[in-house]
């Protein structure tokens, strides 16, 4: 199998059902670090990703809520002109 590159990417939810919600933190758990309540970092390959699109389709349906996936930037390269600016080239992360 030819190596895959993996990438960081921010999930956030917003789910009004506690059941579900509770049901989508802990699948997230398992693949990545929660960083705020309901916000995950995951560090995923392409199969990876897919693999867990694919659950978290399967899990919620559009009218119990909404789920956002965002590539972070790699450090040093802006990602998206409306999150804010590159605090330092050593660090992976924005400030408005």
């Amino acid at each position: 199998m030819p190596h895959q590159a993996y990438k960081r990417y921010w999930i956030s939810y917003d789910i009004a059902s506690d059941h579900l919600r509770q049901n989508v933190s802990q699948l997230l758990t398992g693949w990545g670090v929660r960083v705020q309540y309901s916000a995950f970092e995951c560090v995923l390959n392409p199969t990876e990703t897919r693999r867990l699109q694919r659950q978290l389709q399967r899990m919620v349906k559009p009218e119990e809520g909404q789920i956002v996936i965002l590539q972070c930037a790699a450090p040093g390269r802006p990602g998206h002109p409306l999150l804010g600016r590159p605090h330092d080239h050593q660090h992976n992360y924005w400030i408005g």
